[in-house]
């Protein structure tokens, strides 16, 4: 299941690069070689840090079984898939709220050039906590592993979608933010604008920041700044060590 995981990942990965620079939404700036490679860095260090660390998480949690329940079918792979993403658009929520986490998963959004290879530009503080925290939420709903899987697995392709450059036809944009999050919706939650950015949560189905308050109206042009207000991206190393600066 990890193997058609990570071909899953690359094929998705590719395919929304391919798609980016054959119809790209964003024209005005191009991203550069050293920033891709950077947010690549990001991945690899995560990728292994998913191996040593979340997987086995990820896995002891599932085992744990503290209420009989029975096998998961498709209707409970279902709710499963809703009920995690209904759990991680209020952990990104919290992410936004608290200092402590927030100090980690600025690192994303410090990101000017958004692409798909924004989308795995996240510190690995930011995912061995997150990893935590949905290890309690699959031990106290005995959430099986392959569910857990699944939902990682659509929920990076998704990401991949998300944040990068595609330009989608504006109808087809209309229908499809109705129910998933598409990049006209995510790229506003990385405006350079603290009132933006503390919108647009949603990071599966989009129905959560409708129902909470947090969806926004606004809209990302060719002159819309990214990124965080008064601070630079930096390297890759001193990213790194941001987080632990007083």
């Amino acid at each position: 299941m990890t193997v058609i995981k990570i071909l899953y990942m690359f094929g998705a990965f590719i395919a929304a690069f391919g798609l980016e620079k054959m119809h790209p939404f964003w024209s005005r700036t191009q991203r550069r070689l050293s920033d891709f490679l950077k947010n690549l860095s990001f991945f690899a260090m995560n990728g292994l840090l998913s191996l040593v660390f979340v997987m086995p998480i990820t896995l002891s949690a599932a085992s744990f079984n503290i209420w009989s329940r029975e096998s998961s079918g498709l209707v409970m792979l279902l709710a499963h898939i809703l009920f995690l993403d209904f759990c991680i658009y209020w952990w990104h929520r919290a992410n936004h709220r608290f200092s402590f986490l927030w100090r980690f998963h600025q690192i994303h959004h410090m990101d000017e050039v958004l692409d798909v290879s924004s989308s795995v530009r996240f510190h690995a503080g930011e995912v061995a906590l997150s990893a935590c925290a949905r290890a309690v939420v699959i031990i106290a709903f005995s959430i099986p592993f392959r569910d857990v899987i699944i939902f990682e697995t659509v929920l990076l392709v998704a990401s991949f979608f998300q944040h990068s450059n595609i330009g989608i036809p504006k109808r087809l944009d209309q229908h499809l933010r109705k129910i998933i999050v598409t990049p006209s919706i995510h790229w506003v939650h990385h405006h350079a604008d603290e009132k933006d950015m503390n919108h647009n949560f949603c990071l599966l189905i989009s129905v959560w920041d409708r129902v909470f308050g947090t969806a926004s109206k606004a809209v990302t042009n060719n002159d819309t700044a990214l990124g965080i207000p008064n601070q630079q991206d930096d390297s890759f190393f001193k990213l790194l060590w941001l987080p632990f600066r007083r």
